[in-house]
């Protein structure tokens, strides 16, 4: 489920709305236990059919969700079973016992969902970690065998740091710093109960060394935040994190940035932090945080603003081409279609927003459809220099890091967002580089996409100019 970048359009929907919009789904009478079953058998279908995206749909971020845009959410029903049997009606046919036992088969069931999506990529690992930690996920899973297979099999392919309440950013935050292990510290139970002892013993000694470089960090920002009694170190890291990027970024450019691309950034910061410290390990998060703002901010500059000159548009191929000629058409057809086939809720890569914009002034793409010259003049209207502003926004996203594999952005943010990539690079080693590409010169990639190219602020600038 995507979410809208849009502030004025997200709602916050209530866990009775959700509950009863997913009995309405199924045609079922709210409180009729029946409606476990059915969950589980659509999920079951998805894992069947490997549909990931309907399987991705499921997840959302608290207070984050456009109620018209839910096709369904059953990851509240799966994670809040207190809440849920609350409101059962239970009969005398229909036993309690039996009711747990459905319930039982939905966790497993969401619990192969997401090892299957986990296997798959990257890009849904914030949603799976809030039903993880915020929703509490994890504490009916560890309840059943099955389930703490499943936990096991998360841990395996996204490590310690996966089940670490910090990750819930803004949305939440731990009581002390205690409580940031609280889940990771489930695992150690886990283990044991699978007779992995060695391993066990390996997980609470991790625990033990990374809570004690937490003590580092708060001694550290004791002083910077002129707090003598820091309880919650992941707290204030993000108010550092906000300060340093407003100073990095200029206010002007930090106001412009979508709720989510602040978000990132900011997590991006803290991730930062504890990794220099130690009490994390994956460096690669970070560089995927910073990529997916640059793809986030791309696609609300360059693509939002247009979708319904695209939706509208045609691409013909002409008449007698030779065949080299009629396959430069087909290639520019395939960026033309994938553009067509994004939404706002469904929005272009990285991938495919850099093909839009290589095909900005191509003579070839003009050719065949009016899609782009019809948003270059909507550009012109409000902006100066279009041409050339979008010239230096695809050379700085496409110049390479001037290392051995002549990295690009792309290739970063493609890497950094699927499973088996993690010993590709020495994420580190670009963390600097991607910062500055980001919000300094002579890149400034951010400030062309909220500035420079932006039409809303500049029909505000234009209008105050006139005033």
């Amino acid at each position: 489920m995507k979410i809208k970048e849009d502030e004025s359009k997200i709602h916050t929907i209530s866990a009775r709305d959700i509950q009863t919009k997913v009995f309405d789904y199924f045609d079922v009478e709210e409180g009729n236990p029946i409606i476990l079953d059915k969950i589980t058998k659509y999920i079951e279908q998805m894992i069947t059919n490997n549909d990931y995206e309907s399987m991705k749909s499921l997840f959302w971020y608290p207070n984050q969700v456009s109620f018209d845009d839910i096709e369904i959410t059953l990851i509240s029903v799966a994670s809040k079973i207190d809440n849920y049997l609350g409101v059962i009606s239970i009969n005398d046919k229909e036993p309690i016992k039996e009711i747990y036992s459905n319930y039982s088969l939905l966790l497993i069931t969401v619990g192969k969902m997401v090892l299957k999506i986990l296997s798959h990529t990257k890009e849904e690992d914030e949603a799976i970690q809030q039903l993880l930690n915020y929703k509490d996920y994890i504490q009916g899973l560890k309840l059943l065998r099955e389930g703490r297979k499943i936990l096991y099999e998360i841990y395996k392919l996204r490590g310690l740091d996966f089940f670490l309440i910090h990750y819930m950013g803004g949305e939440t935050s731990a009581l002390d710093d205690d409580a940031l292990f609280n889940n990771a510290s489930a695992l150690v139970n886990v283990c044991n109960s699978l007779t992995l002892f060695e391993e066990s013993k390996f997980i609470q000694n991790e625990i033990s060394a990374r809570k004690a470089r937490i003590i580092e960090i708060k001694n550290e920002y004791e002083t910077i935040l002129e707090n003598n009694n820091l309880q919650d170190v992941t707290k204030y890291l993000r108010v550092v994190g906000e300060r340093f990027w407003v100073d990095y970024l200029d206010q002007e450019i930090w106001i412009g940035l979508s709720f989510n691309s602040k978000k990132d950034l900011v997590n991006s910061f803290v991730k930062e932090e504890l990794l220099q410290k130690g009490i994390l390990t994956g460096w690669h998060e970070v560089i995927f945080l910073l990529a997916k703002t640059i793809e986030r901010e791309l696609v609300k500059t360059c693509y939002i603003p247009f979708i319904d000159i695209i939706e509208q548009s045609k691409f013909t191929i002409p008449d007698n081409l030779s065949n080299k000629q009629r396959r430069r058409y087909q290639s520019r057809r395939t960026t033309f279609n994938t553009l067509k086939k994004c939404s706002v809720e469904n929005p272009p890569t990285l991938g495919q927003m850099m093909f839009m914009i290589n095909f900005w002034n191509d003579p070839i793409m003009d050719n065949a459809t009016s899609m782009y010259s019809s948003i270059r003049n909507r550009m012109k209207q409000f902006i100066d220099d279009v041409d050339t502003k979008i010239t230096k926004l695809e050379k700085n996203l496409t110049d390479n890091f001037n290392d051995t594999k002549e990295t690009k952005i792309l290739d970063l943010r493609n890497a950094s967002a699927h499973p088996g990539h993690e010993d590709s690079y020495r994420w580190k080693d670009y963390i600097d580089g991607l910062k500055k590409r980001i919000g300094k010169p002579p890149k400034r990639i951010l400030k062309l996409l909220i500035i420079d190219l932006n039409i809303e602020y500049n029909k505000v600038n234009r209008i105050g100019d006139k005033l």
